[in-house]
């Protein structure tokens, strides 16, 4: 598409970098008491968090911003208390790859998001976003291009959750408001007290998230217009092959069901 600018292309792909990443996560996390005997959201919290090295909760809990910091420090103590903090991020490393590998559409529009997801992360700034720089500067994911797009992908979301925390915090929007207008069926998941967005405060958190686009885009800009409409287009298709956790028309999560047949080329 000509003219098409860094800025919209982190605009419209916002959706799948937040979506797709999101069902491996849940996946390991709803595994973890089997997998790893550890409840699910504690070990989401240390081996999520874990990208930041060996630190106390009160490091995670800044660099997640949208969960309650105590909630943060007591998922975190408990998983501390069963198993350990290396094993835990290699845990969380592998079964996110392996979901890639399991899960994504083999073929040419997976190997060519692989290539354009990749230089996207290289390009992008870790100013302001810890866990992805964590995650970037971490273990390499296996040679499979799905094992790579998801693991491209979640550091991408990772940036995009940092940016776009820095974001609603600068426009005067608290975390548990955000967590309200945004997603409200996890707020008390988080640890918040029952959800209750005030409908002034949507305008300041639709302002973050334009924010946030412009945040994003240096991870783009290296992309050529033909390349951004490309990335653009081979999201769509993958985020409507694998389905997400929630719709975004504000009536609550609802699963998408995913295709009996991957979408081609």
């Amino acid at each position: 598409m000509p003219g098409i600018d860094p800025v919209t292309v982190a605009a419209r792909t916002a959706g799948p970098v937040f979506k797709i990443p999101a069902l491996p996560m849940a996946a390991v996390q709803a595994a973890a008491p089997d997998t790893v005997g550890v409840p699910a959201q504690a070990f989401y919290v240390l081996a999520r968090g874990g990208a930041l090295g060996d630190v106390g909760p009160e490091t995670i809990a800044a660099a997640f911003v949208w969960m309650e910091p105590g909630r943060v420090a007591r998922a975190w103590e408990k998983a501390r208390a069963t198993t350990t903090l290396a094993g835990a991020v290699r845990h969380w490393q592998s079964e996110i790859w392996s979901w890639g590998r399991e899960n994504l559409p083999a073929g040419p529009s997976l190997d060519r998001l692989d290539g354009l997801l990749a230089r996207c992360v290289r390009a992008a700034s870790p100013a302001g976003a810890p866990i992805f720089a964590g995650w970037r500067a971490g273990a390499t994911p296996p040679d499979h291009p799905g094992a790579r797009v998801i693991h491209n992908l979640y550091a991408l979301r990772e940036l995009r959750g940092a940016l776009h925390g820095c974001a609603v915090l600068a426009a005067g929007v608290s975390p548990r408001e955000a967590v309200s207008i945004r997603t409200p069926w996890i707020a008390t998941l988080f640890g918040w007290p029952e959800p209750a967005p005030e409908p002034e405060r949507i305008p300041d958190w639709e302002a973050a998230e334009r924010a946030t686009d412009v945040a994003m885009a240096p991870a783009f800009t290296g992309l050529s217009a033909a390349e951004s409409e490309t990335l653009i287009q081979d999201l769509d298709r993958l985020l409507a092959y694998t389905g997400a956790l929630w719709t975004d028309d504000g009536s609550g999560p609802t699963t998408v069901a995913r295709p009996v047949a991957p979408v081609r080329d």
